[in-house]
């Protein structure tokens, strides 16, 4: 069993309510733990999120593996495209 915990919104309380991490309550289970700073730190722009892995982990070296294998990589394309750019060559873009 693997829990996926998305706790974004973990800072985001109202009324004195407290946030118990789920991961705290399952310290036997593999847990997968998402946080951001646009959500949680009110950073909104900033892309910038983590995971924590915590629990049994020996089941998991090959998905944990994976998961670092991929956190190596270049995911997302880091800059936007401009809006006046075509891929026609020689005719001329829609957007002036």
């Amino acid at each position: 069993m693997v829990i996926f915990a998305d706790e974004v919104y973990d800072k985001v309380l109202y009324d004195g309510v407290n946030h118990t991490p789920i991961a705290s309550l399952s310290q036997d289970v593999l847990t997968l733990t998402f946080n951001s700073l646009s959500k949680s730190y009110r950073s909104c722009g900033y892309r910038a999120g983590w995971m924590i892995v915590t629990g049994d982990k020996r089941p998991a070296q090959d998905y944990i593996e994976g998961l670092n294998m991929l956190s190596n990589m270049r995911l997302v394309r880091q800059r936007a495209r401009p809006v006046g750019h075509s891929n026609r060559v020689g005719r001329p873009s829609k957007h002036q």
